[in-house]
Parts: structure tokens; C-alpha cells; sequence
């Protein structure tokens, strides 16, 4: 295992940033002679509501409260 890829995952509605670390090898990785100095890969990825943790929370609580008002 030679460097990290990280993916950060932004999305398009509120801007929450959530970044997915992945261990990645790369050709150089087991060289004796020339060990691999790579070290931080990063890309962004736009992601929409539906997959933001925090969009997810906020529609759950939204819908919470909604339910407590027909309740009462």
C-alpha cells in the first residue's frame, strides 16, 4: 500500500463535506531501489441531497416534527 485516495464528497444543496478515505497501491509501490513517494491523492465529487448525511438528518427531523404536529 503505497499512498491514500481520498474522495470528498460535496453536496450541490447545503455544501456539507465528507471526505472517504481509500488505501491505494501503486506500480511503484514495492520497488527496493526506488520506493514510491506519493503520498495524498484528492478528487471532489458533487453529490446531490438524497446522499448527504446531513440533508438525510434534516429531512428526518423535519418529517418528526410534522408527525408531532398531526398528533397533537
Amino acid at each position: 500500500m503505497c499512498f491514500i485516495h481520498t474522495t470528498r464528497l460535496v453536496c450541490k444543496t447545503c455544501g456539507h463535506q465528507n471526505a472517504v478515505p481509500r488505501t491505494a497501491p501503486c506500480s511503484e509501490a514495492n520497488n527496493v531501489e526506488k520506493p514510491c513517494k506519493k503520498q495524498r491523492m484528492q478528487t471532489t465529487t458533487l453529490i446531490d441531497a438524497s446522499k448527504c448525511p446531513k440533508c438525510k438528518a434534516k429531512a428526518a427531523k423535519a418529517k418528526e416534527y410534522k408527525t408531532e404536529a398531526k398528533e397533537e
